[in-house]
């Protein structure tokens, strides 16, 4: 359940449908923590205290993190940020054969103009 989200101000939140492989990452990650209630993905604070959440600077900072973890140029980790995934996923869409309409909803977009600037790298427009 996406509970807010750009589009959807007020909060009255919408399900989002995940691929196989991610619904199985998520059941087996949620079996292994004992997961019963609350925000999916949470921070990790100094003592492993769990946060309630996470807030986007938090998940910029995680890519990143990751990002130099793989030895990725330092000028294309500072370009990252908690806004990449969606990119990524809609340029991933596209190279999967997905039509720009698919792909819309599937991100929950409205505007075509944005998801057409998203795209245009994966497709060298």
């Amino acid at each position: 359940m996406l509970r807010r989200s750009k589009t959807d101000q007020k909060g009255t939140g919408k399900w989002i449908n995940l691929g196989v492989e991610s619904t199985h990452a998520v059941k087996r990650l949620l079996d292994e923590l004992g997961y019963q209630s609350g925000k999916l993905f949470r921070g990790i604070r100094p003592g492993n205290r769990i946060t309630e959440g996470l807030c986007d600077s938090q998940v910029s900072r995680i890519y990143k993190g990751i990002a130099r973890k793989i030895n990725l140029e330092k000028s294309n980790v500072s370009k990252i940020s908690g806004h990449s995934m969606r990119v990524g996923g809609a340029q991933d869409a596209l190279m999967d054969g997905l039509s720009l309409p698919q792909i819309m909803v599937k991100g929950g977009w409205v505007k075509t103009d944005t998801v057409l600037r998203y795209i245009e790298k994966a497709t060298g427009i």
